[in-house]
């Protein structure tokens, strides 16, 4: 069976660390994993609430750094196990899953992705597809929380980008499958509950994480984009004649039917 590394972040969040650190606690009782908590040098009560639980820390860090993701790279700098998960401070484990049951599945893929609980103003399930491609990640985000990483992609690709304050997360999903042609699988389970109260949920953080992954897009993949909004065009038009044939009838309906037949298999031959 492969072997399992989580690493939580934490920076004065002491009751989400707590939060947290009992929910890994609960599944270390069943399974094999290795725990590390890097903490950015906390002044709050993060201290005492590590130390209640550090039996069941393998490998804990405070200590000032650059940002989340400097924290998440340190973490996987230590990491020894087959696959990653990120499990930031405030987040836990599913209620009631038996992590064991769900990592049992689990072939020699790079990205495993399962399902999250969001909890904001009201609860809902966020899916990740089952083929995760430019186009997904070209109009949202995938949740790293539910993601299990193999650890050799980040030696790969270098770890998380610091300079990118709130989507480097998305960066490296983007590069794994774009460049590496990361192998995938989707598991329709809840894996984790993570709440929507950091930066990155709120309406000023959503608007900072779309410019830069607009940014992003514009510089380093342009071809894809234009590749992408023109099978967007096409689909859009495709859908505003396949309204109007519905209409017609007659020979024009099976007239405008034969050249959208041709249409999409000179589409499909290029």
């Amino acid at each position: 069976m492969n072997s399992f590394s989580i690493i939580t972040i934490n920076y004065n969040n002491a009751k989400g660390l707590q939060r947290t650190l009992q929910s890994v606690a609960k599944q270390k009782q069943h399974l094999a994993l290795q725990y590390i908590v890097i903490d950015g040098a906390s002044t709050d009560e993060s201290a005492n609430i590590l130390k209640e639980f550090e039996e069941h820390i393998d490998i804990y860090i405070s200590k000032k750094d650059n940002g989340v993701y400097d924290a998440m790279n340190k973490g996987i700098a230590r990491a020894t196990g087959d696959y990653i998960l990120f499990l930031n401070s405030g987040d836990h484990f599913a209620q009631e899953i038996q992590l064991q049951q769900l990592l049992m599945p689990i072939e020699d893929q790079d990205i495993i992705a399962y399902d999250i609980e969001l909890v904001g103003n009201k609860k809902k399930i966020k899916r990740h597809p089952e083929v995760m491609t430019f186009s997904y990640l070209y109009n949202t985000s995938p949740a790293h929380q539910a993601l299990l990483f193999k650890r050799s992609l980040f030696d790969k690709l270098g770890g998380y980008r610091t300079d990118l304050k709130m989507v480097s997360d998305w960066k490296f999903v983007l590069d794994a499958v774009v460049l590496l042609k990361a192998t995938y699988v989707y598991i329709p389970e809840v894996l984790t509950t993570y709440y929507m109260d950091g930066m990155s949920s709120t309406p000023q953080g959503l608007k900072e994480g779309a410019l830069a992954k607009k940014g992003i897009l514009e510089a380093e993949y342009p071809a894809f984009i234009d590749d992408y909004e023109r099978l967007r065009h096409f689909k859009k038009r495709r859908f505003q004649l396949l309204e109007k044939i519905e209409k017609a009838g007659g020979l024009r309906k099976k007239i405008t039917t034969a050249i959208l037949s041709l249409l999409s298999t000179g589409t499909r031959t290029k």
